[in-house]
């Protein structure tokens, strides 16, 4: 039986945004979480020892959620960043529970195949450089000397992985060291074999091929190349996925939002994933197999869907009043927040030739009441295409639902639905992504221009031939849809924000100017 010890506490400080909102073992690394990768490569029967610090309460839930059938030994850390917040610190905190020997391994570090030793040994690469990492001189597959970042004359880099077979040495050794200076915060495990071997003990030094690193922004952009997903996940710091076999574990920064979004998504029934289990920040349901209907090009789709949706998904109807309160918070109050934190200047604009006026005139042509539904039903709230799969026996599932219309019901507008539908036909995430529009603005003179897919587009005559079979109102949806590029401009940067937000007023203008002719 194999123990590991796993360090978890740290703050992750030089990743910047991406440990924002999480812990830095539990950022993606293709398809799973980095410490996934670590906790796979030993026994099923192996004992984890995992430090918790920063966001620690997201990795408990996370492990205890992920692998119910391993044994995990967590141990708080107080101090995990400041004067004394080492990791000859946190080490030290969990030696009760090493009086064997175990593997170290950072959180931070990824190989592809795990041997384990019978003798101290320290993991080390041709690779890297010593400005990132300590490093060793071997002589004779032995590690004669460990340096600290910085020296130029070594054989190899240390990589943060390795086997204590004299524990009660490396615990005594840790116990001077952290003794003789307990405010130093760059205390390390280095420091306990580098007196180990000037006392004499051995420590072979054992190198990997394909060491990763998801300790710094650098470093980690390499492991995600050499990780690719096998499914298309939107970024997000607040938001990730870790996918298993049967398995997806949901993590979403806000309590909030992902207790909300678990209620509603037991209220879908089975036209969603099956709810496995909650924790306050995590939600872990059924893998589902099938394709994105993104990537799925079968003529007359969307329309198949709208239909299935109309039978099974805006259904039990909610009418007991507040269905105009909510749609005026949801769709008047919301906007106007987003548009104030654009700054607009205030000028009257010409977008494609089209006048179109001051920001303050195009939203007070925008009646607002005709957009506001006379009932509530059970819908989405992100109803696109990346977030619907298509099964092989043809039926629909959703996936990331929203957590919310308004918090006063778990009910929606189903023409909320449909006007996200129609932006993503016309709004292609890939195409976005790939920098296919372009906004050219000079003088209050906007010229606009977005690729759309041609097969998507011959979609959309199906869209709107259902819109009219049924009887529903085209220009409000056209009006919502783009409401909804105004409401998406304040949440990006740079020229993609410009764009949304003169998309969305020019697509207004367009929308009032066919219904009142």
């Amino acid at each position: 039986m194999t123990t590991v010890l796993i360090t978890t506490s740290g703050t992750g400080s030089r990743l910047g945004s991406y440990t924002e909102h999480t812990n830095k073992s539990l950022l993606p690394v293709g398809d799973k979480y980095a410490i996934c990768r670590i906790i796979e490569l030993y026994p099923a029967d192996s004992t984890f020892v995992i430090t918790l610090g920063s966001n620690g309460n997201l990795v408990k839930d996370f492990l205890e959620m992920a692998y119910p059938q391993l044994v995990f030994l967590f141990v708080w850390i107080d101090k995990y960043e400041g004067p004394g917040s080492s990791l000859v610190y946190s080490m030290l905190a969990a030696r009760h529970h090493l009086k064997k020997p175990f593997m170290f391994h950072c959180c931070d570090t990824i190989v592809q195949t795990m041997v384990i030793p019978t003798r101290n040994t320290l993991f080390v690469d041709y690779g890297g450089d010593s400005v990132s990492y300590s490093s060793v001189n071997v002589f004779d597959d032995s590690v004669v000397k460990i340096h600290p970042k910085g020296y130029s004359g070594y054989d190899f880099i240390y990589i943060g992985l390795a086997f204590i077979q004299d524990y009660e040495a490396f615990w005594s050794a840790l116990d001077a060291v952290y003794t003789s200076d307990p405010l130093n915060s760059g205390l390390s495990d280095i420091h306990g074999y580098s007196a180990m071997i000037e006392a004499g003990l051995k420590f072979d030094a054992f190198c990997v091929d394909n060491f990763y690193d998801t300790g710094n922004l650098k470093s980690y952009g390499l492991v995600c190349a050499a990780y690719a997903s096998n499914f298309d996940v939107l970024e997000k710091t607040n938001e990730s996925l870790c996918f298993f076999p049967d398995r997806v574990i949901k993590f979403t920064s806000s309590r909030h939002i992902n207790s909300n979004r678990y209620q509603r998504g037991l209220l879908f029934g089975r036209l969603a994933p099956k709810m496995l289990s909650v924790r306050p920040n995590f939600i872990c349901m059924e893998f589902v197999p099938g394709k994105i209907l993104s990537e799925v090009y079968i003529h007359g789709e969307i329309y198949r869907l709208l239909t299935w949706a109309s039978e099974r998904l805006w259904t039990e109807w909610d009418e007991d009043g507040r269905h105009e309160e909510a749609c005026e918070r949801f769709y008047k109050t919301k906007t106007m927040e987003r548009l104030a934190m654009l700054h607009d200047s205030g000028s009257a604009y010409t977008i494609n030739g089209l006048a179109v006026g001051t920001l303050t005139q195009v939203m007070q042509s925008v009646d607002f009441e005709s957009l506001y539904t006379k009932w509530l039903c059970r819908f989405h709230g992100d109803f696109i295409l990346d977030n619907i799969i298509r099964k092989e026996n043809g039926d629909f599932v959703l996936l990331d639902w929203r957590h919310e219309f308004d918090a006063s019901t778990p009910f929606g507008d189903m023409y909320y639905d449909l006007a996200k539908l129609r932006h993503n036909i016309i709004f292609n995430h890939k195409n976005i992504k790939a920098g296919l529009f372009s906004c050219v603005a000079t003088a209050g003179h906007i010229t606009l221009d977005l690729k759309c897919n041609y097969f998507l587009m011959q979609q959309l005559e199906d869209f709107d031939r259902f819109i009219l079979e049924n009887e529903y109102d085209a220009g409000k949806i056209k009006v919502l849809c783009a409401l909804i590029w105004l409401n998406m401009a304040p949440l990006y940067e740079g020229t993609l924000r410009s764009f949304l937000f003169y998309f969305g007023l020019y697509n207004i203008k367009l929308a009032l100017s066919h219904s009142h002719p």
